[in-house]
C-alpha cells in the first residue's frame, strides 16, 4: 500500500475502507505513544484489520481540536492516529509536524498489532493509508 498524501481536509486513501458497521461494538479511543509523542487513537468497534490514517496538525493547534474530524474518518472505517509533536522550528518550540511522524507511525502501527490487548489491529504494518493534515501539517519538514 503506498503512501497517499492530502491537503486540508480531503482525505486521499489507498484501497477502500472496510465497512464501519462491520467491525461490530462501539467506537474506540485511548490515547497512546507514538515515537514518544502523546497521540491520540480513534476507530470504530471491534478488532477488525483497519486502514491507518496519520492526521498531521497544523502550527501549534493541539490534537484534541482534531477529535471530532478523527471521529468522523473512524466511523468510515479507518484507524486515525493523531499526534501533538513538539519541536522546534526556526527557533521557535511547540507542536509542529514533521515528514519523520509517518515512519514513526508505521513503527507504532507494527508494535500495536502485535500487542496483547490491544483495541486496535491496523491492516498494514509497512505503510499508511493516508496523510491528511491542516495547515503545516499537510506539508510537514
Amino acid at each position: 500500500m503506498a503512501v497517499a498524501t492530502a491537503v486540508g481536509f480531503g482525505v486521499a486513501v489507498a484501497g477502500a475502507p472496510p465497512a464501519a458497521a462491520a467491525s461490530g461494538g462501539g467506537p474506540v479511543e485511548y490515547t497512546t505513544s507514538v515515537h514518544g509523542d502523546d497521540a491520540d487513537v480513534y476507530a470504530p468497534g471491534g478488532r477488525a484489520r483497519l486502514p491507518v490514517v496519520l492526521l498531521l496538525q497544523g502550527a501549534n493547534v493541539g490534537r484534541a481540536h482534531y477529535a471530532p474530524f478523527a471521529r468522523a474518518v473512524a466511523a468510515l472505517g479507518f484507524a486515525v492516529v493523531v499526534p501533538d509533536h513538539r519541536r522546534s522550528v526556526l527557533g521557535q518550540t511547540g507542536l509542529y509536524a514533521e515528514e519523520a511522524q509517518a515512519m514513526w507511525t508505521v513503527d507504532w502501527m507494527r508494535a500495536e498489532d502485535g500487542r496483547a490487548g490491544s483495541r486496535c489491529a491496523p491492516a498494514s504494518t509497512r505503510a499508511l493509508s493516508s496523510l491528511p493534515g491542516t495547515r503545516s501539517g499537510a506539508r510537514p519538514g
